[in-house]
């Protein structure tokens, strides 16, 4: 759940969306309005974190191989769709994450620590 609720707090501590939670940046890119702060593709990224995380909170009594997967592939997911963000909009520096750029790392920390105890617990079978 900490990818949801990353999407409504501000993402770095200055520059882009230092201001603005990740749902308003969605919508200022979509728009063409912040061309010149991030690539339009961007917003994508902005939308598919929270979006993967109602995924992995929906599915969280379900078990098995499969969904073992789907969540392996999730976090790999968010945490490709995070280096890029943070390497795009944030220029690489780690200082300039706000809360929400925390509140993903968090989220992918745990989700890693959540697939390995359920590895270990015979989850995966």
């Amino acid at each position: 759940m900490l990818w949801v609720a990353q999407a409504s707090v501000p993402w770095t501590r200055r520059g882009a969306f230092s201001s603005s939670s990740m749902l308003d940046g969605a919508r200022l890119l979509r728009s063409g309005l912040v061309a010149d702060a991030a690539p339009r593709w961007t917003s994508l990224v902005l939308v598919v974190v929270p979006a993967l995380g109602v995924l992995v909170g929906a599915t969280a009594g379900l078990r098995g191989r499969a969904m073992w997967t789907t969540r392996l592939t999730t976090v790999v997911a968010v945490t490709v769709a995070f280096v890029l963000f943070v390497h795009n909009v944030a220029g690489a520096d780690l200082t300039r994450l706000g809360p929400g750029g925390w509140l993903t790392s968090a989220g992918i920390v745990s989700g890693a620590l959540g697939l390995a105890w359920t590895r270990g617990h015979g989850d995966k079978q």
